[in-house]
């Protein structure tokens, strides 16, 4: 196991890092009461299913909504604390310098494919305005699901390209 490991009391030292700091604990804060709602829908419909023959019709479509909402929320907070999953076996008894050029190309590659996350949520969002989708149990349209999709990669993305920010000032936590 490497050392380290999730840095849930890293905190920003400028402005900037303050402000992202707290934007993606609220982030997950809101993942926290998805998750919560989620269960409490499917207890509901479960319960209604076992006691009154009666579920809560459509509840797997909510719980496919809530868990891209719920996973894409805590991406951010997951990026700020560093907490992804690393595979640093080969390069353990790397140089500093050789470990802190990989984490450098890592945080590059997550900014971009977050990026392109965002983006492409954004237009499927779009896409879904505007061709009037909906959900096929619960009429719901679909664009919805994607309203936290957006500003959850963009803040993922913007917090990989702090982290890279980090990494070249040296003040890497």
């Amino acid at each position: 196991m490497a050392e380290g490991g999730l840095n849930i009391r890293r905190h920003g030292r400028d402005p900037l890092g303050r402000l992202l700091e707290r934007l993606s604990f609220a982030f997950a804060v809101g993942s926290g009461l998805v998750l919560t709602a989620m269960a409490l829908m499917s207890m509901w419909s479960i319960v209604g299913r076992w006691l009154f023959n009666s579920p809560l019709m459509g509840d797997f479509e909510l719980v496919q909504l809530m868990t891209v909402m719920a996973v894409s929320l805590t991406l951010p907070y997951t990026q700020w604390a560093r907490g992804h999953v690393i595979v640093d076996f080969f390069t353990t008894k790397a140089p500093e310098s050789v470990r802190r050029a990989l984490d450098l190309v890592a945080h590059a590659v997550m900014a971009a494919v977050a990026a392109l996350v965002c983006w492409r949520c954004y237009l499927g969002g779009v896409d879904a305005y505007e061709n009037f989708e909906m959900s096929m149990m619960w009429g719901l349209p679909l664009w919805w699901g994607y309203l936290p999709l957006v500003p959850s990669f963009g803040l993922f993305a913007v917090i990989s390209v702090y982290s890279m920010v980090e990494i070249l000032r040296g003040d890497q936590a």
